[in-house]
């Protein structure tokens, strides 16, 4: 079944939300905002998906899912716009691109560095480590942070 252009990604995106939304919770010191995107309305292409505020630091999250066990296409992260994670990344944000592997049902995270300036063809990311969402958390924003978010979760 083909997915429709409107919902792709919207899997990972919902996914991402619900831990930031945790850890918003959990913690008095931490927020975040979706960016908003095309799909939303809006005209100006944003730097990201998510950006997120804690501990006296800040980062530009970009989500992506994709129906491959382990390539990422360059036409789902154009160089455009790497240019505008780029242009943050300068200004002190700590940039991350989440990829989520649907046949897999597996994540792997990468610096926006990573990415440098390829304009066409895919990125073999089979050298990626792979994981699941939580332990993607733990190396975004540090194992104490991810630690109090699964403790949170547990049932009292």
């Amino acid at each position: 079944m083909a997915t429709e252009r409107g919902s792709r990604g919207k899997y990972a995106e919902t996914q991402l939300r619900k831990v930031l939304e945790r850890m918003r919770l959990a913690y008095h010191h931490f927020t975040y905002n979706r960016l908003g995107d095309a799909r939303a309305g809006f005209k100006v292409a944003q730097p990201g998906d998510f950006q997120a505020f804690g501990w006296g630091s800040n980062w530009l999250l970009e989500v992506k899912e994709v129906d491959h066990q382990f390539r990422l296409p360059v036409q789902n992260f154009t160089l455009d716009a790497r240019a505008r994670m780029r242009e943050r990344q300068l200004a002190g944000s700590m940039c991350w691109v989440l990829v989520y592997f649907k046949p897999a049902k597996l994540w792997r995270l990468q610096s926006l560095d990573y990415f440098g300036t390829l304009a066409s063809g895919s990125w073999d990311m089979r050298d990626s480590p792979t994981a699941e969402l939580s332990f993607v958390i733990d190396e975004i924003f540090g194992d104490d942070a991810a630690r109090k978010l699964r403790d949170t979760a547990q049932p009292k």
